[in-house]
């Protein structure tokens, strides 16, 4: 008898727990692209190992988003801006988008003319719609 009340009891009181918190579910989403060309590490192995010329690495990528340097001896970077979102949806209807964003910069350097090395420098954060009106679903 006891324990058929005391179940009974923490389920209700479990019901009520759950709609007084509002959070019906949660959920991230893949990084999808923003802007910018993502640039394999593979590929970014092979264009050192293989000490490309500029012309060839413009070729394989493109064009740079940034160059420093001048006359051959120059750091080309490339960035890449991805986003994943996350949706916390209320039973009251309201929900709330916060958004995580990385962008990665591929940099290739080359000295007179030749790739000489490659590097990538990551940066991730983190923000909500209301503060970010790139942060969508």
């Amino acid at each position: 008898m006891f324990g058929c009340r005391a179940q009974k009891a923490m389920l209700v009181s479990s019901l009520i727990l759950g709609l007084a918190s509002g959070c019906a579910s949660f959920s991230d989403g893949p990084f999808r692209p923003i802007s910018g060309r993502f640039i394999p590490a593979q590929l970014l192995e092979q264009i050192t190992a293989q000490h490309m010329l500029m012309a060839d690495v413009r070729r394989e990528i493109g064009e740079p988003d940034e160059i420093v340097g001048s006359n051959g001896d120059e750091t080309w970077a490339f960035v890449n801006v991805r986003r994943r979102s996350s949706v916390d949806n209320f039973f009251y209807g309201r929900k709330k988008i916060s958004c995580q964003f990385m962008s990665t910069k591929s940099l290739v350097t080359f000295e007179a003319g030749r790739v000489i090395k490659t590097d990538v420098a990551s940066d991730v954060w983190s923000t909500t719609q209301e503060r970010d009106k790139r942060c969508s679903e």
